[in-house]
């Protein structure tokens, strides 16, 4: 849409009948007005878009958080509080 402004506005510099300039100004002024409102568009649905995936992550990252607190309260790992890491059941 842009290339066919700036063929317009070339073609407007050897029109001689003010009449058909006047429409062909016209007419590139509601191409221009075209652009700005596809790109207000754009900009509204990108917003919406950022907005949800933001929204979902929120969602996962208090989900995650959850889930570590209760994976730290319960001891990790299936191993007692206090027992070292390293460290085999020696009864077995």
């Amino acid at each position: 849409m842009l290339g066919v402004l700036g063929v317009l506005l070339a073609i407007g510099s050897f029109v001689e009948l003010p009449m058909v300039g006047v429409l062909l100004y016209v007419g590139m002024l509601v191409l221009v007005l075209w652009i700005l409102l596809l790109a207000l568009a754009d900009a509204v649905a990108s917003r919406a878009h950022f907005s949800r995936l933001r929204s979902d992550y929120m969602i996962e990252r208090a989900k995650l958080e959850v889930e570590a607190r209760r994976l730290r309260s319960a001891g990790g790992n299936g191993r007692s509080r206090g027992e070292p890491i390293g460290r085999e059941n020696k009864d077995s």
